[in-house]
């Protein structure tokens, strides 16, 4: 996930909840938009949502926020046709969640606001450089907040929504029977700290003063010049590599004991690594007891998000859309059916021409 400072243009947009609407609403708060006019698209209404028009000019700036925002480069016409109706359908959502909020009566407190706008200022080195930020976008930080205060509203009725939630002993039970093999039992394998080198002199050289004492792990890293060593694993955060993994040049460390180096092994001439083992451990499954807990609150997170996205398509259903430009929007299923159905196959397509071609001839000879 990008840094929150990276985010930062996405945040003043207008999210509502980033989980559930991905997309900017036209209805959100927003810094300076280039209009689509200036690159020669006529504006004009594609799409009513509860009687309200979606100029063809907003749409396709959340189209190109969409797209930037998650950094895709490669665009088919279906994909577009695609995103404008995910925008249309979000836009529906936040329109009428707008409603539900305002109706419910919740409201993000002004502490809660300002936690948030304290929480994005120290993403920026000082106060002046968040403040210029905002003046460069054309942001009023009064603007921001309010943005903000309806979005923390939002997500709140939205958790709200999913109501409470109940797990039963027999449902964390049963998932854990269920997921026992893929979720709770470890392989066999080894805990190993690991450092590559740019040269095999490097290498060595750790190799031959770790035989004699291999805590000294960091010690003998930081004698290394810092261009020699590509990556290193501190001696105090090994990694646990399975067992099943360890092949070709790495098959060796299998059989290193606790304690043991191994050989440098030369993955090409400007990359030779070494490995020492910490610990060697059996395949083993974890109890129920152990995990219990864990499964619990999954679950409970499971049924809280299906309970939110059932109120968040409740709110699309509440919505009245109503396409005005269909040219740019996916052709709805039943209509694509209907012309599957109605489209002759080549093969009659072909005997109907021959057909028609054999009364022709017959007409002339008549």
């Amino acid at each position: 996930m990008r840094s929150l400072r990276e985010n930062m243009r996405w945040i003043l947009m207008g999210f509502v909840v980033v989980f559930v609407l991905s997309i900017f609403g036209m209805y959100g708060f927003g810094g300076r938009r280039e209009s689509s006019k200036e690159e020669g698209i006529r504006d004009y209404a594609v799409a009513e949502i509860s009687g309200k028009k979606v100029m063809r000019s907003a749409l396709e700036a959340n189209v190109r926020d969409y797209v930037e925002r998650n950094n895709i480069k490669e665009i088919s016409s279906n994909d577009l046709m695609a995103i404008r109706q995910a925008v249309v359908d979000n836009m529906a959502i936040q329109t009428e969640l707008a409603k539900a909020v305002e109706k419910s009566g919740v409201k993000a407190s002004d502490q809660e606001v300002e936690d948030v706008v304290k929480q994005i200022s120290t993403q920026f080195p000082t106060k002046e450089a968040f403040q210029k930020h905002l003046d460069d976008n054309g942001i009023k930080l009064d603007a921001l907040k309010a943005s903000i205060q309806t979005q923390l509203s939002q997500q709140k009725l939205i958790e709200q929504s999913a109501g409470s939630i109940v797990v039963t002993p027999e449902e964390v039970k049963d998932f854990y029977d269920k997921g026992k093999t893929v979720f709770f039992t470890r392989p066999a394998g080894k805990k190993v700290v690991f450092a590559r080198f740019a040269n095999k002199e490097s290498a060595e050289k750790v190799y031959e003063g770790l035989k004699s004492d291999s805590s000294k792990w960091d010690a003998l890293l930081k004698d290394v010049a810092s261009e020699d060593v590509k990556e290193s694993v501190p001696y105090d955060a090994p990694i646990f590599l399975a067992e099943s993994n360890l092949r070709d040049k790495m098959e060796g460390i299998k059989d290193l004991p606790v304690g043991g180096v191994a050989t440098p092994i030369e993955i090409t001439s400007n990359d030779v690594m070494v490995v020492l083992n910490k610990e060697s451990m059996e395949k083993s499954t974890l109890s129920f007891d152990e995990v219990s807990k864990d499964i619990k609150a999954l679950l409970t997170n499971q049924k809280k998000e299906e309970g939110q996205m059932k109120y968040i398509n409740s709110l699309k259903e509440g919505a009245t859309i109503k396409i005005l430009d269909p040219s740019i929007f996916p052709q709805p299923v039943e209509e694509k059916a209907a012309e599957e159905v109605t489209k002759p196959a080549s093969g009659d397509e072909n005997a109907s021409k021959t057909e028609s071609q054999t009364e022709t001839e017959a007409d002339k000879k008549n």
